[in-house]
């Protein structure tokens, strides 16, 4: 903000404003190297030394001395306009400490009170409810039963055995993957269907055909407790056999 340009790796902060940046306008700043991730770290340093010297012999220092008649170096002062413009409303600390008290300290401030009132009831239910559940969780498992593709919608049947639990204590996702696209997830709904289930219950999501022709589908268990901070809980999670997301995050 202070109006020197930014010359850095594709990580952190940069990285995001580097992709951020308005297509056609002056550059904002320089990036080294590319955010490919590469597991030989002596090649990786090789590529961004090589990257680092490039830059700065065909970019940076002629765009510095390029003068006019003036003795003005227009470009660069271009570029520290549009980077001054692009960075000083988001990337300000003012903004950081206030997204911070707006998304956590405000909302954990009224969870925590809503924990602590009545003598910690609420707190003291939930903990309770946590350990019932990582107690039964080792039992829990997710398999989806069958894939109907009808001429308009998809149904996907899931049974989730959870010997220990109640129907209540879970949510339940199926996972669709495309060809070449990032899989995501549909809520599953619970069914009458019970029977199919030993100790458990049955659910089905249902989903528009148009799109999904070639898709393949799995599913996903997650706990559900009452004031939890998080649909996320250490080491509680189900997926269905041979499911290829259990590195995706949602």
């Amino acid at each position: 903000m202070n109006g020197a340009l930014n010359f850095s790796t594709l990580d952190g902060w940069w990285d995001e404003v580097w992709n951020d940046a308005i297509a056609g306008a002056p550059p904002i700043g320089w990036c080294i190297g590319t955010d490919e991730l590469i597991e030989d770290h002596e090649l990786q340093d090789a590529l961004d030394a090589e990257s680092l010297y490039i830059q700065l012999e065909r970019e940076i220092v002629p765009c510095f001395f390029e003068r006019d008649e003036a003795g003005i170096p227009r470009r660069w002062l271009a570029s520290v306009r549009q980077s001054m413009a692009t960075l000083a409303d988001t990337w300000r600390s003012h903004r950081m400490v206030q997204q911070y008290v707006d998304d956590y300290y405000l909302p954990s401030a009224v969870r925590a009170g809503r924990l602590m009132n009545y003598d910690t009831v609420r707190a003291r239910r939930l903990a309770w409810n946590i350990d019932r559940v990582e107690r039964a969780w080792p039992a829990v498992t997710v398999e989806v039963l069958g894939v109907e593709r009808g001429a308009e919608i998809i149904s996907v049947d899931v049974a989730v055995a959870h010997a220990g639990l109640g129907a209540s204590d879970l949510s339940v996702d199926v996972w669709v993957q495309l060809p070449e696209a990032a899989p995501y997830p549909v809520a599953a709904h619970r069914v009458a269907a019970d029977s199919v289930v030993t100790s458990g219950a049955a659910y089905r999501a249902r989903l528009a055909v148009k799109g999904l022709e070639s898709a393949d589908f799995a599913a996903r268990a997650l706990p559900r407790v009452e004031d939890s901070p998080s649909r996320f809980l250490p080491n509680l999670i189900a997926w269905s056999p041979n499911a290829r997301y259990e590195a995706t995050p949602s």
